[in-house]
Parts: structure tokens; C-alpha cells; sequence
């Protein structure tokens, strides 16, 4: 895997292609969340624009699927990273800023991945652990 890997938003409309290809890793990433949702409910989400699905490209090859949320709580609007699976984490990382920049974009002040301890990979990055989120102030 080379060092040129690349994020690439998925519109809505391109689901139906891109789908087959990701599935496996959204279906790996949402069995370990205790049926708290599965792939189809995470697909429904991104049709319907509450979600956003983003393909890690490199070699010209699919190597992870993210999915991301913006969240409004009473006093601050925060990014998720509500969906991460695929392969060869260590190789587009790198990646996490510009979902970082996304959501900035998109008005949030905070970051957070749900998911499994993130805070042991991220916390290097400025993500700690609180309960099963890490969050990082954008």
C-alpha cells in the first residue's frame, strides 16, 4: 500500500455503485456495536443525507470505508466518526484530519469516533477516551 492513499466523498446518488464495496467493512464495523445499527441502517442514513459515506482510495483501490455525522447538542455541534472499517489503518490515518476539516466546515467545534478505544490509536492525535467516544476540539 503506498503513502498516496486518498479520501473521496460519496454522494448520495452513487451509493447504489459503491455500496457492494464497502458493505463488508460497514457490516464488520456495525457487528461489534451490540445492534445498536447494522449496514442497511447506516446505508438509509447516508440516502437520506443524515450520514455521509467516505471511501480511503490508494493504488486505485477501495481500502476502508468511513462514515460521518454532524451532531447538535444543546451547546456545541460535533463531527462523528460514527463508522470506520477496512484495511491498513496505519497507511491513511492521515486521513482522520481532513474528516476533521469537514466538519469544522460544516460548523462543529468538537470530533468524536465512536466505536472501540480509539484514545489507544488517536491518542496521539489529541483524542481521549470518554466512555466509548474519543473527541478532539477542532
Amino acid at each position: 500500500m503506498s503513502s498516496s492513499a486518498s479520501l473521496f466523498c460519496v454522494p448520495a446518488d452513487a451509493l447504489d455503485r459503491v455500496w457492494p464495496l464497502v458493505r463488508p467493512w460497514v457490516k464488520a464495523a456495525t457487528d461489534k456495536t451490540d445492534g445498536w445499527w447494522g449496514p442497511d441502517d447506516v446505508r438509509a442514513a447516508c440516502e437520506r443525507g443524515h450520514a455521509v459515506l467516505w471511501v480511503v482510495l490508494d493504488d486505485s483501490r477501495a481500502r476502508a470505508a468511513v462514515v460521518t455525522e454532524i451532531h447538535e447538542g444543546w451547546r456545541q455541534r460535533v463531527g462523528r466518526i460514527s463508522v470506520l472499517g477496512g484495511e491498513g489503518f496505519r497507511h491513511w490515518r492521515h486521513l482522520i484530519a481532513e474528516l476533521e476539516m469537514w466538519a469544522k466546515a460544516q460548523g462543529a467545534n468538537r470530533m468524536e469516533i465512536m466505536g472501540r478505544d480509539w484514545s489507544k490509536v488517536l491518542g496521539r492525535d489529541g483524542y481521549v477516551k470518554t466512555a466509548t467516544v474519543v473527541r478532539k476540539p477542532l
